[in-house]
């Protein structure tokens, strides 16, 4: 029998010597995994300012016991729903904030690890110019990594002429397509609508390359466009 976060258990064994009789009682307290998802599915079609914060807790405390669990993405989904509910949540904004910041760091951190690991691995195998793209890697995400500039300096010194000149031209290529990746999240967030974000996107790649054709194009396109929203 249950009722809320109430429990009891009877059970009966049967033996060769007769009976056994068991019985336990379990009191939980707060809300249970259940009963948090069954607020939230049922949904309420019409909600005043009460209901609509209460449902905003329901899918913030959601967000607690998946983050605890360690579903971090499942968890920033509740947290922003939550804030859709309830907006003028500062806590709740405060949390996703947190959280987000957690993932973009954790993220970070192994992908970090990951360009580290192969760099000193091609390095070992004599791959220079290969080692010498993965440190730089390191380097533009972590510019205080004293390890990878080092190790860029100690490749160089190896480096023949010949292998200068072919790390001269992955190295020209890498910014390229960096530069281009900018310019293609900033065409995909202007088709998307989000103009302040597709703005910055392409004014950051304008920096990178000021003489950047589609770059400049793309920065035009987002600054007419937010005059005309």
């Amino acid at each position: 029998a249950r009722v809320g976060n109430t429990r009891f258990d009877y059970g009966v064994l049967l033996h060769d010597l007769g009976l056994s009789h068991v019985a336990t009682f379990t009191q939980r307290f707060g809300r249970t995994r259940e009963e948090l998802e069954a607020m939230i599915k049922s949904g309420i079609r019409k909600l005043n300012r009460s209901e609509a914060g209460r449902l905003s807790k329901a899918y913030a405390d959601s967000a607690q016991l998946k983050q605890r669990e360690g579903r971090i993405t499942e968890a920033l989904q509740d947290l922003e729903t939550a804030a859709l509910w309830d907006p003028e949540n500062q806590d709740i904004a405060r949390q996703s904030a947190r959280l987000r910041a957690q993932m973009d760091e954790a993220l970070k951190g192994r992908m970090l690890e990951g360009s580290i690991g192969l760099a000193r691995r091609e390095y070992a195998q004599g791959n220079l110019l290969s080692s010498r793209q993965y440190w730089q890697a390191v380097l533009d995400s972590d510019p205080q990594n004293s390890e990878a500039r080092e190790s860029l300096e100690r490749i160089g010194q190896r480096l023949s002429e010949e292998e200068r000149r072919q790390a001269d031209e992955l190295e020209k290529a890498r910014l390229e397509l960096r530069l281009r990746q900018k310019t293609a999240s900033a065409a995909g967030l202007l088709e998307r609508g989000l103009l302040r974000e597709a703005l910055a996107a392409a004014e950051q790649a304008l920096r990178e390359a000021p003489r950047d054709a589609q770059a400049g194009e793309l920065v035009e396109k987002a600054r007419r466009a937010l005059e005309a929203a």
